[in-house]
């Protein structure tokens, strides 16, 4: 997997919710880097976190649930940040992701192997018991001691979730406060340019 270009945000080595709602980061000039992109990308993401086993294989089915699971978990973020009412669908499809329990390997013969368990669909179980585990750890975060401060970054260009550790903190990385600092000492300059050009003499004819 290729590097991330931002660091981790603060509370995403606590809270693994949190790290996969920004496992799809903005950076500037409109561009997004997926880490759950592709079946490999996410198998890849998930076996760093101990979320799936290493011999793990996903597909594109797979990668589509995480990429609807992601997406629920950031609106939950979002609603927590501005400490707004969060919606129906989202709390039903983290709920959902909570409860869906893989069902057990069921019992099979043949005459190479005799009897054995298998798996009917093993990267299905694989994706269920992860977005189980990423679930469960969003409904902590939301509901546990941090939750007063889960705070959406404040640069214009990022779309990260931090836990705000502490009250002057906003934004998720050094990358993003000196982007923002530039931005507004930017700002100033060309103000005050243009505030020193109108005050000079306007030029004989």
């Amino acid at each position: 997997m290729t590097d991330h270009p931002l660091p981790p945000a603060p509370g995403t080595d606590e809270h693994v919710s949190l790290d996969f709602a920004n496992s799809a980061a903005s950076l500037p000039g409109e561009r997004i880097i997926d880490s759950l992109d592709t079946p490999a990308a996410a198998t890849e993401w998930l076996v760093e976190r101990d979320l799936a086993p290493a011999n793990a294989q996903l597909w594109d089915v797979c990668v589509n649930r995480l990429h609807s699971l992601r997406t629920h978990t950031r609106a939950l973020l979002a609603a927590r940040a501005d400490n707004q009412a969060p919606s129906e669908t989202d709390l039903q499809a983290v709920n959902e992701a909570l409860t869906t329990v893989p069902s057990a390997s069921l019992l099979h013969w043949n005459d190479d192997d005799g009897l054995h368990r298998v798996a009917e669909h093993p990267a299905t179980q694989v994706v269920e018991h992860a977005m189980a585990a990423l679930a469960a750890d969003l409904a902590d975060l939301l509901t546990g001691p941090d939750a007063g401060i889960v705070a959406a970054c404040s640069a214009p260009s990022c779309n990260r979730y931090m836990v705000r550790t502490h009250a002057r903190r906003h934004w998720c990385s050094t990358r993003c406060g000196d982007r923002v600092r530039a931005a507004r000492a930017y700002a100033r300059r060309n103000a005050t340019e243009q505030s020193t050009r109108s005050k000079e003499p306007a030029a004989a004819n």
